[in-house]
């Protein structure tokens, strides 16, 4: 990717500033709690913008929160590679990590009883098929009719509410492996670009969400543990093949090759759609251009 230019990085400054501004005008009358979700999808200018809303002098009386997946979606994050990166010269703030883990069965059995206070019968099958996860358990009381059934049916059940060219879309994104624009996702899957109102409600079913990533309109699940229900319920074996080479073209008609992260994922997507030739020779321009 090109470096900003300057009118580019100058508008970035003014940002900066003048969200420090609204935060200092804020926190002068009484502290303030940030909550920022999904860091995971954010960049390196995301990172600046915290140093800058935390440096001193004067820092203001704020105290943030910043959630993030673990495993893979967070190692290759631009934003935790930044953030890496800048905690090597110094950060203007103390950072302490707190791990998450799975829900426990008492809290599991809270949030059920507290949806669902009629059905105390259902409570620890559904806690059972859950599995910890509070998207699961949320969802399967969103679906009673689902009983105590598992991801499988949570997923396919949201997937039948939306016509075919909709699934289509949403297995793709799947399939995409990161954030990609909604045209490239739907010259993929020949389909159009599904409304905003679609796109909305794919959110609100917990299956696709639309956000801001590196000044761009992307798409991404709204989480991981739904990638592999969605890819069964869309695709068999050789649709899947096909998905991922479609995918692999969708990219490099989109003439992404100047960047080497984009060259890597078009290498990956030949590699899983059977072409190893074309996959080596992306895989190979990507390398080039590290």
């Amino acid at each position: 990717a090109q470096d900003p230019g300057p009118a580019e990085a100058d508008d970035a400054q003014r940002a900066r500033a003048l969200l420090r501004r609204l935060v200092d005008r804020i926190t002068a009358t009484e502290p303030l709690v940030i909550l920022i979700d999904d860091v995971h999808w954010g960049d390196a200018d995301a990172v600046e913008v915290l140093v800058a809303l935390l440096e001193p002098p004067d820092t203001p009386r704020v105290f943030v929160i910043a959630t993030h997946r673990d495993g893979e979606a967070w190692i290759g994050s631009p934003f935790a590679v930044a953030l890496e990166h800048r905690a090597k010269r110094g950060l203007p703030f103390r950072l302490a990590t707190i791990d998450v883990g799975p829900l426990d069965r008492e809290d599991a059995l809270a949030i059920a009883g507290a949806a669902d206070p009629a059905n105390l019968a259902n409570w620890d099958a559904l806690v059972e098929a859950a599995g910890g996860n509070a998207l699961v358990l949320t969802q399967l009381l969103a679906a009673p009719e689902l009983g105590a059934a598992g991801l499988d049916a949570v997923v396919a059940l949201a997937l039948g509410r939306f016509d075919p060219a909709v699934r289509a879309f949403v297995g793709h994104v799947a399939l995409a492996g990161g954030a990609l624009a909604p045209r490239v996702v739907a010259a993929a899957a020949g389909v159009p670009v599904p409304a905003r109102a679609t796109l909305r409600e794919l959110g609100a079913r917990g299956l696709v969400q639309t956000i801001q990533h590196r000044m761009a309109r992307v798409v991404v699940l709204h989480h991981d543990l739904v990638r592999p229900a969605i890819v069964r319920a869309v695709f068999d074996d050789t649709s899947r093949r096909a998905a991922h080479l479609a995918l692999a073209h969708a990219l490099a008609s989109e003439d992404h090759a100047g960047q080497a992260a984009d060259a890597g994922l078009v290498a990956y997507h030949f590699g899983a759609g059977g072409a190893a030739g074309e996959a080596a020779r992306w895989a190979l321009i990507g390398a080039d251009l590290a």
